[in-house]
């Protein structure tokens, strides 16, 4: 907001930096009176990481300007470029960034445009934030315009700051000083990943990310990056202010802490630089090496890598027959996101349905399957809202990876599942190229009623009589109908010719060949799909 400008203060013989405000601010005498006021209270912070604001005046045009210091240096959005800062740099300079917000809020400030653009890193690496007080004005403007964003609305046009906006504060809804704590989250992930942790094509979608969307795991973009660093940005970024860090001080605590724990595991230097001898130099690593695994895993916290998962199914907590189909569709839909990457072994949808109902203690079957890990899920349907509980149970001990809980309606059901793989994907840390990225989250059908149809087909294919498979036939008939390229369809439409001799009592010879045709389809259409190269199997070992 407005165009800054190198001064010198000529009594003090200082450079400033001199802001001069937009011309329709200057026009209206109210805003003139609330900025002046506003940053006077800006002006009575004292603290090394603000920059300090020297005066606040109008000259005899009426031009109403704020004289800053002038701080040399790059900011932040420079520094960052597009690429992640080191741990130990970002760590750094959030810590000052939280203190100068935890100044500022007691002061009763609250900054409202927190962004890259407004914190500069001085040469000797030290951060100041810019701008205290003139936001809040910004903030005041009428939240039914389009401008209470400071966008404008031509798509893919952001003129303002949309992008570190709160959800509150994009929604054009009160905002107190928990919205700097959700922008400083924004800032602190742009700074772990070197992206945004929201965009979109248009202003209309970037709130929509901002209000309802989660970011990209962190632990899939920079693998440095310390699980109790993301915690603390996932803590930041929590829609509702209530779940947020209440304070920038409590905020504050949390990364000194971390900064403190990752200080003390800094590398020692090396005590003499005369050159060992290379058999001397491979024993002494080795030793290094095989101690720092020792240590590693002996430290509180620290686990061995989960490399295999076993999902069971979902419990339908709604007690409604009608809703069984549902919880069926979400764990089988998670089972075939997550088997998608190839460094996770994930048990197959039908090792699992074996459990279904039975009650199962997660951490019992994990030891039985022979797996690191166990998600269990509940799914609570009321109309056409979604109430979903997960945790993730570590089989070695039984205790909790992650758990959440999503509240959403049933037209968001792909996104859900989207979210929950993504997060467990996250959890266990697992290193994930873009190509797996887009396996994880790609849907194999953007059809709703198709989707709905196929986990319904699933449910009835599950009870396993002649007339619950013949209704699953039509089931899956009639999703492949509605969505040609359904591959999973077609899969099913294949379950069911495979499994009808069985218990229908029809020719295996006529019914395998109806399995073979609809199990290539489904190839055709995907030719990667496990669960139909499965079913492809099952027909050979029949004919032979």
């Amino acid at each position: 907001m407005g165009e800054v400008y190198l001064a010198e203060d000529t009594r003090l013989h200082r450079l400033v930096a001199l802001k001069i405000l937009p011309d329709q601010f200057a026009r209206e005498a109210n805003r003139r009176q609330r900025f002046f006021r506003e940053a006077h209270a800006a002006s009575a912070i004292a603290h090394p990481s603000v920059a300090v604001i020297h005066e606040i005046g109008e000259d005899d045009d009426g031009n109403v300007f704020i004289a800053m210091e002038y701080v040399e240096g790059e900011t932040l959005a420079d520094k960052i470029a597009g690429k992640p800062l080191p741990v130990n740099e970002l760590l750094d300079s959030a810590v000052e960034i939280a203190e100068a917000l935890d100044e500022a809020h007691a002061r009763g400030v609250v900054h409202r445009d927190l962004k890259p653009a407004n914190i500069m890193i001085t040469p000797r690496g030290h951060a100041k934030v810019l701008d205290f007080g003139l936001a809040k004005l910004r903030a005041d403007s009428a939240v039914d315009e389009e401008s209470s964003t400071r966008v404008k609305s031509e798509p893919g046009l952001v003129l303002g700051t949309v992008n570190y906006m709160s959800p509150e504060q994009a929604l054009g809804h009160p905002v107190d000083h928990r919205s700097d704590i959700f922008s400083l989250g924004i800032v602190l992930y742009e700074m772990a990943t070197g992206r945004h942790a929201f965009s979109g094509k248009s202003t209309t979608e970037t709130v929509e990310r901002i209000v309802h969307g989660q970011p990209e795991a962190i632990a899939r973009l920079n693998y440095d990056v310390p699980a109790e660093l993301e915690r603390i940005i996932r803590k930041c970024l929590e829609k509702s202010p209530e779940s947020r860090y209440q304070s920038a001080k409590e905020l504050l605590t949390d990364l000194r802490n971390l900064r403190r724990d990752s200080g003390s595991s800094q590398r020692l230097s090396p005590v003499s630089r005369r050159r060992l001898p290379a058999w001397i130099a491979v024993v002494v690593v080795a030793a290094l090496a095989t101690l720092a695994v020792a240590l590693y895993m002996r430290k509180p916290g620290i686990r061995p890598p989960i490399d295999s998962l076993a999902v069971l199914p979902f419990v339908n907590a709604s007690h409604d027959p009608q809703s069984e189909f549902l919880a069926d569709g979400m764990t089988e839909t998670i089972i075939n996101k997550l088997a998608e990457l190839p460094q996770l072994r994930v048990m197959s949808r039908t090792t699992m349905f074996r459990y279904k109902g039975k009650n199962a203690d997660p951490q019992h079957v994990g030891r039985e399957l022979k797996v690191s890990a166990v998600l269990a899920g509940r799914v609570l349907q009321l109309g056409q809202k979604l109430d979903i509980q997960t945790e993730l149970v570590n089989v070695n001990d039984g205790s909790q990876l992650w758990g959440e809980r999503y509240q959403r309606t049933l037209s968001d059901v792909f996104g859900l599942q989207d979210d929950i793989a993504r997060e467990i994907s996250s959890k266990l840390r697992l290193k994930i190229t873009g190509q797996e990225e887009k396996r994880l989250t790609r849907r194999y059908t953007e059809n709703p009623e198709a989707y709905e149809l196929y986990v319904k087909g699933r449910f009835y294919w599950n009870k396993r009589n002649a007339a619950s498979i013949e209704k699953a036939l039509e089931l899956f008939s009639e999703s492949a109908a509605l969505d040609p390229n359904y591959a999973l369809a077609y899969v099913g439409i294949a379950d069911c010719h495979v499994i009808l001799p069985e218990y229908a009592g029809i020719s295996g010879l006529q019914a395998n060949t109806k399995a073979r045709d609809a199990a290539m389809k489904a190839l055709e259409i995907d030719p990667d799909l496990a669960e139909a190269h499965a079913t492809l199997g099952l027909i050979h070992e029949n004919l032979w």
